[in-house]
């Protein structure tokens, strides 16, 4: 009978060995690599926490964001109809749409008198957008320690304000006047560089929407014959500032910084723990902090909206 209770000790203590090495594989030794791997990071000069990572206030005389937001309910005409630029007609052949009888795409066609109304009602927002010129940030002061809920409504109306820009660029590429025509390129060109510190990667991805958009109304006033060198150099220099490399890395590193953010709060609350067990609770659901994950993550889903 001893005998039998000593096997049985003997199999119940290497049971416990067992399971603490799994334990310990499973838990200290990630733990353990991943300390030593940020320090590996850190000593490459990389920045791990969203406090490294926040860009440093921009004073009100060198922000513009409260031109541009004036300017974004300013907008008189809702109604975004483009004539063709750039259109493509054969290989390394290109239609100037500002040189054409009147406006018009495949679903529309207006005289240029009618578009340029719709033009003139945006006047006022695009000279507010102007000042984007004499002021090198745009800041719309968001507040980074959101992480993956944090809203980002300033997006759209930006890029609204890309295509206001194209077509009064097109209209006075029309007209003859080609100073306002690279002044507007400008604009659209400082709305870009001057949001680059804007880190969320949805912001870069629509930095690079609205850069699109400049092209072809770059390539529109290269066709003009009364454009000076002023002008082109000014355009020019605008195109050299884009940096989406640099704009690129920095939105990876704060995107890992909230990610890390992130996991830490799933790991502490006890809906992500009931969920590894496999185990529905409704304690858990009920928690503050499981409430508050819950709303973290489904504001992935719309946090673009």
């Amino acid at each position: 009978m001893q005998r039998r209770w000593k096997i049985l000790l003997a199999a119940g203590g290497l049971l416990v060995l067992i399971a603490a090495g799994f334990w310990l594989d499973g838990h200290v030794r990630p733990a353990n690599e991943l300390v030593a791997y940020k320090q590996f990071l850190r000593a490459k000069g990389e920045k791990l926490d969203l406090t490294e990572l926040i860009p440093p206030p921009v004073p009100a005389e060198s922000n513009s964001a409260a031109a541009v937001e004036e300017a974004f309910g300013m907008y008189g005409s809702s109604v975004d109809n483009l004539p063709y630029v750039m259109e493509m007609v054969a290989p390394g052949k290109a239609l100037v749409g500002w040189a054409q009888p009147d406006a018009r795409n495949s679903s529309f066609t207006d005289s240029w008198d009618e578009f340029a109304a719709g033009v003139a009602a945006d006047r006022p927002a695009i000279e507010l957008l102007h000042q984007v010129l004499e002021r090198p940030k745009l800041d719309f002061h968001l507040d980074y320690k959101k992480g993956s809920s944090l809203r980002l409504p300033h997006l759209t109306p930006l890029l609204h304000s890309a295509r206001k820009l194209q077509a009064a660029t097109i209209l006075d590429l029309h007209d003859g006047d080609t100073d306002a025509a690279a002044t507007n390129i400008l604009t659209l060109l400082a709305l870009v560089h001057n949001n680059a510190d804007e880190a969320p990667v949805m912001s870069h991805s629509v930095r690079i929407d609205m850069t699109s958009l400049a092209i072809p109304p770059t390539w529109e006033l290269l066709q003009a014959t009364n454009i000076s060198d002023g002008q082109l150099a000014a355009v020019q220099n605008g195109w050299r500032q884009m940096d989406f490399l640099r704009d690129a890395e920095n939105s990876f590193v704060t995107e890992r910084a909230w990610s890390e953010a992130q996991f830490q709060e799933l790991r502490g609350s006890l809906r992500f723990g009931s969920l590894a067990a496999g185990i529905p609770s409704r304690q858990a659901r009920a928690t503050p902090s499981a409430k508050r994950c819950g709303v973290t993550l489904g504001a992935i889903r719309k946090n673009w909206s």
